[in-house]
């Protein structure tokens, strides 16, 4: 249903109801405890698997249906002699970030630029671009000529003629026609390209035709979208360099395929000069916010915080330590010696493009293949274990990403990845659901009677923060929930958990736990062997600035491709606005009982807050409710949209809008 105001059915249709409350099924069935904390026998966990996968494809598919349902409604006419891409912002904005779309274009968009709404050239790379060709000759006039007759109905060799054009300017004179298996003929190539070229073959029947019948060109590119509304949309557009026009500055940050991964020079990837030395050449990666250097011994990093003057330096290292615990509880061997030193240098690539620039670091660790046959320290039998790391930076965006993939084969241990700081601080701060809190770096001491001994790993969400009051570090993470942080000769340490891998349930010899948590049971499954990709983000700045990025970063800006067409909704817009931006709006969503809107968002915050939320469209009220959508009271509604109130600290506050 649709009215002046765009989308007004708050109601999703009764299929997509049914396929989410198929995938709540699948996934409630794997959140009993011991399921969703990882503390059972290995079947319960392959049988989890497959759920997972079903609440992820359902999901996916409603969002693409979703997002094609707006997408329809979205005005876009003024593009048509170009490609709409509409880009959704599912948190908070507005947002500069990374987004990857794929889009078909005809022939004479062989080379194009992207612009935003308002005709500025955004930066683009092209990760990948297919064509399948269908027909490629030379040809006379003469042939060419009747080849055209067979063409005057739009189609040929039963596909519909989408694009068609010629060069006269190149020998032998360039013919190209683009076909679609799908969709009808383009009646403007009819009405106007066709004749043309029919026109060239009657002026130069003599003349040498290259002909080539093609596909659309299929491209998947990587851009960056500018100022996206925080959960809403904005639409940019794929446009065709004109033909013979001189390239601008800005077509030049729209580049053919971007440069591929090189090795950097100083490498272990180079060849060693006479005598083992190696050539040291100090390239790096930057944008306006950084400066990455890649180290050349161990593959760490140095970052250079270009606001701040910042500098941090081997982040992203990796430290291996033996695990002799079990499901529930994490234990060191009594004599343990941690790797944390690849067993070669590094191998070092760099990739640079318009859109993003990024290092590959591969290295190797030599670790114990498991626990010796005591269980008190680990075996002296190595395996190799390839750690390959892809850090990246992009233009606009204040956050460094991390994409790292393990190919586990070693058993009965842990790996972290660490990141030292300078920053001298006696607390993290670690967002929790609705909230972050704050935990001290010191362990209680007093504890012989304690039946668990006090660890420093600890759970959190979405990211844990440090800060000393003036320069802040922030660690996110996309679906890793393990911490820990210490203080070091330099200041303090951010640690992320990467792999545990033990092969029991449950034992009554940990050091770390007096007695059983449950039955003593063999879980090879939970050893970990395979390749495994985690992947994480470093943002610098006190965790109030840098909350907003670690939001983004766990939830990715979503493009479609759209075609041209009028619609009731806005080239660019936010379906729910909310400010402070300390309110933070977690869920949007139709009403329980079939009627009205509701959003529910959070002061993430200790201190009150007046908090102002504006929807899209008018509504008759709004009323606040409770978190199972119970009327408490009714709020002013200002203009049908707006609404204002004052949130306490750490308070969440439910509201429901009325048709």
């Amino acid at each position: 249903m649709k009215d002046e105001g765009g989308i007004t059915s708050l109601q999703l249709p009764t299929s997509k109801l049914q396929l989410l409350a198929l995938a709540w099924k699948y996934l409630l069935q794997n959140h009993p405890h011991d399921s969703i904390c990882g503390c059972s026998i290995d079947q319960v966990h392959a049988e989890m698997a497959p759920r997972f996968d079903w609440v992820e494809q359902i999901a996916e598919q409603v969002i693409k249906e979703s997002l094609a349902t707006i997408v329809a409604s979205i005005d876009t006419h003024a593009r048509a002699d170009a490609v709409p891409i509409v880009v959704f912002n599912p948190v908070a904005g507005p947002r500069t970030d990374v987004a990857t779309v794929s889009i078909e274009v005809p022939g004479s968009m062989e080379e194009f630029i992207l612009l935003d709404d308002a005709g500025n050239a955004t930066p683009y790379q092209i990760l990948n671009r297919r064509v399948d060709e269908y027909y490629h000759a030379q040809a006379t006039g003469e042939l060419l000529g009747t080849l055209m007759a067979m063409a005057q109905e739009g189609r040929v060799l039963g596909m519909a003629i989408q694009d068609a054009f010629v060069r006269t300017d190149e020998t032998p004179i360039r013919v190209d026609v683009t076909l679609t298996s799908q969709g009808e003929p383009n009646l403007a190539v009819i009405k106007d390209g066709l004749p043309q070229i029919q026109q060239i073959i009657a002026d130069k029947p003599d003349a040498t035709f290259d002909v080539r019948a093609h596909s659309p060109t299929k491209f998947e590119i990587e851009f960056i979208a500018r100022d996206v509304p925080g959960y809403g949309y904005r639409t940019l557009s794929a446009k065709s360099i004109e033909r013979g026009r001189a390239r601008t500055n800005a077509d030049t940050t729209n580049p053919r395929p971007h440069l591929p991964w090189r090795a950097v020079p100083g490498s272990a990837s180079t060849p060693a000069l006479a005598g083992g030395a190696r050539v040291r050449v100090q390239l790096a990666i930057e944008n306006e916010f950084f400066r990455v250097e890649p180290n050349d011994d161990d593959g760490t990093l140095t970052i250079i915080d270009k606001t701040t003057g910042a500098v941090y330096r081997g982040v992203n290292h990796f430290v291996d330590s033996g695990d002799r615990g079990d499901l529930y509880n994490y234990c060191p061997p009594e004599n343990d010696s941690p790797i944390a030193q690849p067993s070669a240098p590094p191998r070092v690539e760099i990739e640079r493009g318009a859109a993003r620039q990024s290092l590959r670091i591969t290295i190797n660790y030599r670790l114990p293949a498991q626990l010796s046959a005591d269980r008190t320290t680990r075996a002296a039998e190595l395996i190799d274990e390839r750690i390959v790391t892809i850090v990246s930076l992009y233009p606009g965006v204040r956050r460094i990403d991390f994409r790292t993939e393990v190919d586990n084969r070693a058993r009965d241990h842990r790996l972290r990845v660490e990141f030292p700081t300078p920053i001298v601080t006696s607390c993290a701060n670690v967002e929790q659901a609705f909230d972050v809190v704050t935990r001290s770096l010191d362990l209680p001491t007093n504890t012989t009677d304690w039946i668990e001994q006090p660890r420093p790993e600890a759970p959190m969400q979405r990211f844990v923060s440090i800060d000393d009051g003036k320069t802040g570090v922030t660690l996110a993470t996309r679906g890793l929930p393990e911490y820990a942080a210490w203080r070091d000769t330099e200041g303090t340490t951010l640690v992320l958990t990467l792999l545990r891998c033990t092969g029991w349930l449950s034992r009554d010899d940990l050091s770390t736990r007096a007695g059983n948590a449950g039955p003593t049971i063999e879980t090879p499954g939970a050893q970990e062997i395979g390749a495994r990709v985690f992947e994480y983000a470093l943002i610098p700045g006190d965790w109030r600035d840098a909350f907003t990025h670690a939001h983004a970063f766990a939830a990715p800006l979503r493009a479609v491709a759209a075609s041209a067409h009028t619609g009731t909704l806005a080239p660019a817009m936010s379906f729910a606005e909310a400010s402070p931006h300390e309110w933070v709006i977690s869920a949007i969503k139709p009403a329980e009982n079939g009627s009205g809107l509701i959003v529910r968002g959070y002061n993430i915050t200790e201190q009150p807050v007046d908090a102002t939320l504006q929807v899209w469209r008018e509504f008759t009220r709004a009323v606040r409710v409770t978190l199972d959508e119970e009327e408490i009271a009714p709020i002013a509604l200002r203009d049908g949209r707006a609404v204002e109130l004052p949130v306490r600290g750490k308070e969440i506050v439910t509201i429901k809008f009325e048709v």
